[in-house]
């Protein structure tokens, strides 16, 4: 289903797996721009540049509405290839050019991956959480036993606007399956963070207090 999906959840499932997708989807676009100058330069033989933009409208078409998990690593695997053999080049300014550019992947990929290390079961939350695949996630983290409070509202606290995104995600989706006792006691952990963070960042948590709110019993529910 992964390699089916739209654009947005297909992107949201991999990036899970692959830490850094996300930043080399950015330097796809440096290694597209790249191959442009240097081929306009004259320093290069390839594609013409009606040809190289036609190609890249496509590509990004396919990966916006389907088969991103499919179109992003081709796309990667393409530019690596091609700057590899530019690295070798008899002209020094496309072999540095092509040299730092097969450094940034390389540097992402490795940083990447030590991040996920270093986060370790926290890291699908600084992750894109989108469509169907990050619905579910938010739903199956919410009820997760036991369920590790205290960690998830330091992240929101002290993590990456994303990853404070994505904890408020989980809160809203738990209020349903608690007692009114543990209800209670989380509303009034979740407003003692109001503030915390800048107030744009406050909307999410603002939501998952009003979830809570309207969970709770009513005189009419006795």
């Amino acid at each position: 289903m992964i390699l089916l999906g739209c654009g947005t959840c297909g992107f949201s499932m991999l990036s899970q797996s692959i830490p850094f997708l996300e930043t080399w989807s950015g330097l796809l676009l440096m290694a597209f721009a790249l191959y442009l100058v240097q081929n306009l330069s004259g320093r290069c033989q390839g594609k013409s540049l009606v040809e190289s933009l036609l190609t890249f409208v496509v590509l990004l078409v396919l990966g916006i509405m389907m088969f991103s998990s499919i179109v992003l690593p081709l796309a990667a695997a393409t530019a690596l290839l091609v700057f590899a053999r530019r690295a070798r080049s008899a002209d020094r300014a496309v072999r540095v050019s092509s040299l730092l550019l097969l450094c940034a992947f390389a540097t992402t990929a490795a940083y990447g991956v030590w991040n996920k290390q270093r986060m370790g079961e926290d890291y699908p939350l600084s992750c894109i959480q989108a469509g169907g695949p990050g619905y579910a996630f938010f739903s199956k983290t919410a009820h997760q036993q036991p369920f590790p409070r205290e960690r998830y509202l330091k992240l929101y606290a002290d993590g990456s606007s994303r990853q404070a995104h994505n904890v408020m995600k989980v809160f809203q989706a738990r209020p349903q399956k608690l007692t009114d006792e543990n209800r209670a006691s989380e509303l009034a952990e979740l407003k003692a963070l109001l503030g915390v963070r800048p107030g744009e960042e406050d909307h999410e948590l603002q939501k998952a207090i009003r979830e809570y709110e309207l969970a709770a019993p009513k005189p009419t529910d006795k």
